[in-house]
């Protein structure tokens, strides 16, 4: 969800911003509040990573939490 306003968008090669070739940066406006999954593709919006907790704890992986 985004709230109406003007969201500066940079997209890069690599975690160093500006020393790629390719690096982009824009401007995106949004003139009112939008659910953008839905006002683009209409499709419904979800958790994709909702199914990899138990594949990791079946693992033997301890899921930390912040206070960890």
């Amino acid at each position: 969800m985004l709230d109406a306003g003007t969201y500066n968008v940079k997209i890069a090669e690599n975690s160093h911003y500006g020393m790629g070739d390719n690096d982009i940066d824009f401007n995106y406006s949004v003139g009112e509040k939008a659910l953008c999954n839905t006002a683009v593709t209409g499709a419904e919006i979800t958790n994709v990573l909702d199914d990899v907790t138990e594949g990791f704890k079946s693992e033997g992986y301890t899921a930390l939490s912040r206070s960890d």
